[in-house]
């Protein structure tokens, strides 16, 4: 009878699971990544094309068009940043065109993913109120002091929850395709990291 209890303390220390996927959210988990959608875009947009940075956004998109061209980061020119934030952003120039604007949509983008992702990742272990105040220094902390350019350091951190999130999925659900996905996000972490 006492292991039988000790086995019953034990579970009651354990963390519980909030929730088992985003498939089980409700509407106020969805309410609040709507919310935070709208808060990045109330404080994105009017701040997004702001301020030109010619140092580290000139150097981003010359590289990255020196890729669209062919040539290889390190190989063929000198780069400052890992070479995955190049071809991230040819990708970019190559769907929406070569443009400093494009990089700046593209750096949006990564500021609204990185609230969602750390609201995503909290839920699995938290309720929403927690989840959503987890997310919401994101929102002001971080990109917008920045010029929204897509850094590589920008790129890295979602790669990173991006990754994080997949492998909480992954154990939640017990399917390997988001250990898969998790392992993708991961690799393109390490390929987005700064060497000092």
């Amino acid at each position: 009878m006492s292991r039988r209890k000790k086995t019953k303390d034990k579970r009651s220390w354990e963390a519980r699971p909030v929730h088992q996927s985003i498939k089980n959210w409700s509407p106020a988990d969805l309410l609040s990544v709507l919310s935070l959608i709208v808060i990045c875009l109330a404080i994105g947009l009017p701040r997004y094309l702001l301020c030109i940075d010619f140092k580290d956004e000139g150097f981003l998109a010359y590289g990255a068009v020196r890729v669209l061209e062919g040539q290889i980061p390190n190989l063929d020119f000198f780069s400052l940043q890992p070479p995955l934030s190049f071809y991230t952003s040819a990708a970019a120039f190559k769907i929406f065109g070569i443009s400093l604007v494009t990089l700046r949509i593209f750096g949006l983008i990564l500021y609204i993913l990185i609230p969602i992702l750390i609201f995503s990742i909290t839920r699995f272990f938290l309720p929403w109120p927690f989840a959503l105040a987890a997310a919401l220094p994101s929102t002001v902390i971080g990109m917008p002091l920045y010029t929204f350019v897509p850094l590589s350091v920008w790129q890295g951190i979602t790669a990173v929850l991006a990754a994080l999130f997949f492998y909480i999925q992954s154990i939640r659900s017990g399917r390997h395709r988001w250990a898969f996905l998790s392992g993708l996000f991961t690799a393109a972490s390490i390929l987005k990291k700064n060497q000092g």
